[in-house]
């Protein structure tokens, strides 16, 4: 793994689309096709159309880079965390096919580039970058990868605006036509930028599912059921939500 082209869309573009073709003669031959990939700050992605993981929030939210010198409205310590950045790792053998493939990522800011709330402070890393390396293994052993180089192109997405706090907004007029899938129009992609890779840590995620017991439950009359984790998780909240009040 060589962690070496990290990449951007253009023009402070915060939700780029990014689209890597490459093309195999027969699928047989390989025993393995290993993705490594880390989207700041959050990252979807397709195989010839795809989505063929289950997993919200990609990657887990960690400290980034130091904030020493930022603004914020509390006492950090940074010798209490380390610094890093987390990047997943797929089996992408069974979604491979003879003919073009084509690996299809969408990146939002998550808290990489989060830039509208800043009650706590201002933490900017930077805008949303990709990186990933697919490797194919073939019986041999012998090794060829597919790289987020020169040759992935980039679009602008619909995905006009994305902030945790304040939510989304859209123009599905503006989202390229079947862009995930192999034979796509390529009409206006143009190659994606290459970008410094973040200086710190780059550590492979836990993909380990769990669940935990809430420690506090409140029913407001309004009709939202609040729950108090006792711990910090990523994830959905599998309660279900309960019946919304008249007029709201």
């Amino acid at each position: 793994m060589k962690k070496e082209h990290w990449i951007c869309g253009g023009a402070g573009c915060e939700a780029p689309l990014f689209r890597r073709s490459f093309w195999l003669d027969r699928t047989e031959r390989f025993q393995s096709a290993r993705l490594e990939i880390c989207g700041l700050g959050y990252f979807l992605f397709y195989i010839n159309g795809k989505k063929i993981s289950d997993q919200e929030l990609m990657p887990a939210m960690t400290d980034y880079a130091s904030v020493l010198g930022c603004e914020t409205t509390y006492p950090v310590w940074e010798e209490r965390s380390a610094h890093r950045c987390r990047y997943l790792s797929f089996d992408l053998l069974p979604y491979l096919k003879a003919g073009e493939n084509v690996l299809a990522v969408r990146l939002g800011n998550g808290w990489y580039h989060q830039t509208e709330r800043i009650a706590e402070g201002k933490f900017i890393f930077g805008l949303p970058k990709l990186w990933f390396e697919l490797t194919l293994t073939d019986a041999d052993g012998r090794q060829e990868w597919i790289e987020s180089d020169r040759q992935t192109l980039w679009h602008p997405g619909g995905l006009l605006k994305n902030n945790l706090f304040l939510g989304e907004v859209r123009d599905l007029r503006k989202e390229p036509e079947g862009w995930q899938d192999p034979g796509a129009d390529l009409s206006g992609w143009k190659p994606a930028q290459p970008v410094h890779a973040p200086e710190t840590l780059l550590e492979r995620a836990d993909l380990s599912a769990g669940s935990c017991d809430p420690k506090a439950l409140s029913d407001p009359d309004w009709g939202v059921r609040w729950q108090k984790n006792g711990s910090a998780r990523m994830g959905k909240n599998l309660w279900g939500r309960q019946p919304a009040c008249a007029g709201l």
